[in-house]
């Protein structure tokens, strides 16, 4: 049986996170230019370290979900679960408690949102 010690584990889930940050700059870059251009690369990870610590505490911890609510930072503010009544409710509901589900609704809570500023804007 293979053995693996906490420090070559360690080292292992360090190569995972760097190349789950590559990959976040490039779709950052791609699909949201407007907020990753003015801060710059430096920037870019920074946001994309913080979103990955906010994210893992709701709960949300496969790199899909991570990638969706970094996404939902970009379009919403990097603090929008705290700083958004609609995001703050789903997030504080106890139920349901699997985080894809939660996840589901949360985006699901980010569209009614901006259909909601559509029509107040007219749109």
């Amino acid at each position: 049986m293979l053995t693996v010690r906490k420090q070559q584990a360690d080292a292992l889930a360090q190569v995972r996170g760097a190349s789950f940050e590559d990959r976040m700059v490039a779709h950052l870059n791609r699909c949201v230019p407007e907020v990753t251009e003015p801060i710059g690369e430096p920037g870019t990870r920074e946001v994309i370290r913080y979103g990955v610590t906010r994210a893992r505490a709701h709960g949300f911890i496969t790199e899909l979900q991570l990638c969706r609510y970094i996404d939902l930072m970009c379009f919403f503010g990097v603090d929008f679960d705290s700083d958004l009544e609609w995001a703050r409710n789903v997030l504080a509901q106890a139920e349901p408690r699997e985080p894809e589900a939660r996840m589901r609704r949360l985006q699901a809570a980010a569209r009614s949102e901006l259909k909601a500023l559509d029509a107040a804007r007219g749109r």
